[in-house]
């Protein structure tokens, strides 16, 4: 079974275990920038808020879009960029669908609804992915592509629309995780 460090941005991004190729890293967004090392990245925004940021310099924005952009568009190999559908193409070489209609559908089931919509971020939807992966219908591990464990680095949602939104969400797949056998660090 796997270990799965999910990165964002805040401080303690720094505290991953980035030298120990045992653990799977996992980035978002722009956080390329930082991060020494990943696995597997995260970018599920739409063509208008692909490579958007609240963290460019002033007057910097178009610039960072487009560097966001360019980077997307490398090959990294042997790397995978999880994104929507429609950019699964030429134009973003690395690039695999999210399984977003997958997760829906058996957290969905697990929980008795039809279609699970409380994916409320990125981070919820990298959580739901790492929880479901190498397990079966009822979250049973069945491959050692389950998770036994993943970690939170600078993943702290406090931001304008992050802690009343976001946060519930990412918690609540927490403590699923956790219900699981799953180590949250």
């Amino acid at each position: 079974m796997r270990k799965v460090a999910l990165c964002g941005f805040g401080e303690t991004w720094r505290e991953a275990p980035y030298d120990d190729p045992s653990v799977t890293i996992v980035g978002l967004n722009e956080l390329y920038k930082y991060i020494p090392r990943w696995d597997e990245w995260v970018e599920i925004h739409d063509e208008d808020s692909l490579g958007l940021t609240d963290r460019a310099a002033p007057g910097q924005v178009l610039a960072e879009i487009q560097k966001h952009r360019a980077w997307l568009e490398q090959p990294h190999v042997g790397q995978v960029i999880w994104m929507q559908d429609r950019f699964c193409d030429s134009r973003f070489p690395a690039a695999q669908p999210f399984p977003l209609a997958e997760l829906r559908q058996r957290f969905g089931a697990f929980f008795g609804a039809q279609d699970w919509t409380y994916f409320t971020s990125t981070v919820a939807l990298m959580l739901a992915q790492h929880i479901a992966r190498g397990r079966d219908a009822q979250f049973r591990p069945v491959s050692g592509d389950a998770a036994k464990e993943i970690g939170l680095y600078g993943i702290e949602l406090v931001g304008a629309g992050e802690y009343e939104r976001q946060r519930p969400c990412a918690e609540h797949l927490i403590g699923f995780a956790q219900g699981l056998g799953i180590r949250v660090t």
